[in-house]
C-alpha cells in the first residue's frame, strides 16, 4: 500500500501479504519525514521473555515479602557433666522447592539460614542456655544428621557424632565428629571419626553419661529463640500485621512460623488484630481439626498481655503464668483442680498450653485429671503431645 508522501506514512509488506515476515513503516504525516523501523519474530519473542523475565522477578521479590518460610530444628541426645548438659542443635529457616507447571519439575529448597551449635543447658534456680561452638557460615551445604549421633568421653572430653555427607568413593557416609575440652572451653572439629585413630570405637550410641533428647528438649525448649541465639522466621518474611492474622486465621505455614507470628503481634501491641481473630474463631465449625487448633490459639491469645493489660491474675491466668504461688492460693480457697473456663477447657489445659512445668506439675499433685474434656472433646494430653512439657506431662500421668 502506497500513499502520498504528505498525506501520511507508507507501509511496505514483503513475504507473506498479511502477515509479512518483516516490515518497514515510513513516512511521519504532514513533514514527510521518513523513519525505518525493522522488526524480525525473534526480536519480538525476546522482548516478550524480557518482560515476563522481569514480571517474575518482581513478583518473587513481592512474595518474599510474604514468605512462608518453615523452619527445621533438630537435636541431639546431650552428653552430662555434674548439673550441666551438653548437645547439638541444627537449626534451618528454607523456603520449600516449588513445582513448575505444566514442566512438572520440583525446584530445591533455596535456605535462608542454617546453624550448627553446641550448647551447654546449665540448671540451678531457672535453666540457663549458652552457645559453646557454632559452624558458621561453611554451613550451608552441609548435611547433617542428628538422629544417628554417636558420643564418647576422654577425660574431660567429650566427643559427638553424626552422619554427614555420602562419600562415593568410600561409598559410606562421612561422621564428623566435634571435640569439646570442658577444662579448657575449646571446641575441635574433626572432617571424619577415623581422625581420632583408637577413641573412635568408644564412639557409641548409648552412652553412660547420655541424656535423652526428650528431657533436653523439655528444658531448653522452653526457653525463647532469643536466647537460643537464633532468628526468627519473620527475619526472612513480613511482619505486618494483616499478614500475620491471615497466617494464623488460615493456618498458613508451620508452627513456628505460627508461633513467631503471635509473638511479634505481641510485641506490636495490636490488640485490634487479636481481637479480630478471636471473632473469627468465635464463628466456628465442625472440623474437628480446626476445633483442635482454635481452642489452642483462644487460650494463647486471651492470655496475651496485650489482652489482659493490667487486670489482676484469676485462676486461668495463675495456670498459663506458672504462677505457682497465686495457684496454691486459689486451690487452697476451695477452687477445683479440674475446674473448667466457659468452653471446658481445664486448668491442667490452661498450664499445658502456658508451657508452665511448676504449675502443671501441682494440678497433677492436687488431682487434676488429664483426661476431662473440653465441650468439643478434646483432653489436655491432646496439646502436650506437641510441647516441650511431654515427657514431664507423661511421667505425672504415670504413662
Amino acid at each position: 500500500m502506497d500513499k502520498d508522501r504528505s498525506y501520511g506514512f507508507c507501509i511496505r509488506f514483503r513475504g507473506h501479504k498479511r502477515y509479512g515476515r518483516t516490515f518497514e513503516t515510513a513516512y511521519i504525516a504532514g513533514e514527510g519525514v521518513k523513519t525505518a523501523m525493522l522488526m524480525r519474530p525473534h526480536l519480538c519473542k525476546a522482548l516478550i521473555l524480557l518482560f515476563l523475565l522481569m514480571t517474575v522477578g518482581a513478583h518473587s521479590v513481592w512474595a518474599q515479602k510474604r514468605a512462608l518460610v518453615q523452619t527445621e530444628w533438630d537435636r541431639s541426645d546431650g552428653m552430662r557433666s555434674g548439673e550441666d548438659v551438653y548437645f547439638l542443635s541444627s537449626y534451618s529457616l528454607y523456603l520449600p522447592g516449588r513445582v513448575i507447571i505444566p514442566l512438572f519439575f520440583e525446584t530445591d529448597a533455596r535456605y535462608l539460614y542454617r546453624d550448627l551449635s553446641l550448647y551447654r543447658l546449665s540448671g540451678g534456680a531457672g535453666d540457663e542456655l549458652k552457645r559453646l561452638w557454632s559452624f558458621g557460615r561453611d554451613m550451608s551445604e552441609k548435611v547433617v544428621d542428628l538422629q544417628s549421633c554417636r558420643y564418647a568421653r576422654s577425660g574431660n572430653k567429650l566427643y559427638f557424632s553424626w552422619r554427614g555427607e555420602w562419600d562415593k568413593q568410600e561409598n559410606e557416609s562421612i561422621h564428623p565428629v566435634l571435640e569439646y575440652d570442658l577444662d579448657s572451653s575449646h571446641a575441635r572439629l574433626f572432617e571424619d571419626a577415623g581422625q581420632l585413630g583408637d577413641l573412635s570405637q568408644q564412639l557409641e550410641y548409648h552412652h553412660a553419661d547420655k541424656v535423652a533428647e526428650s528431657e533436653v528438649w523439655g528444658r531448653a525448649g522452653l526457653l525463647p529463640l532469643s536466647e537460643w541465639d537464633l532468628p526468627s522466621p519473620l527475619e526472612y518474611s513480613s511482619r505486618d500485621p494483616k499478614f500475620l492474622k491471615k497466617v494464623i486465621l488460615e493456618q498458613k505455614a508451620d508452627r513456628h512460623f505460627r508461633s513467631a507470628a503471635f509473638t511479634e503481634l505481641e510485641e506490636q501491641r495490636e490488640e485490634k488484630v487479636l481481637r479480630e481473630i478471636l471473632a473469627e474463631f468465635a464463628k466456628g465449625d465442625n472440623d474437628i481439626q480446626r476445633e483442635t487448633y482454635t481452642t489452642k490459639w483462644e487460650v494463647l491469645i486471651r492470655m496475651s498481655a496485650t489482652l489482659r493489660g493490667d487486670s489482676p491474675p484469676d485462676v486461668f491466668s495463675a495456670a498459663f503464668d506458672n504462677n505457682t504461688e497465686a495457684l496454691q492460693d486459689f486451690l487452697e480457697a476451695g477452687v477445683d483442680p479440674d475446674r473448667a473456663d466457659e468452653a471446658g477447657r481445664t486448668l491442667l489445659m490452661y498450664a499445658v498450653l502456658g508451657e508452665a512445668p511448676d504449675t502443671m506439675r501441682l494440678l497433677f499433685e492436687a488431682g487434676a485429671d488429664p483426661e476431662k474434656e473440653t465441650d468439643s472433646g478434646k483432653y489436655p494430653w491432646l496439646y502436650a503431645a506437641l510441647n516441650p512439657l511431654r515427657p514431664r506431662f507423661l511421667e505425672l500421668w504415670g504413662k
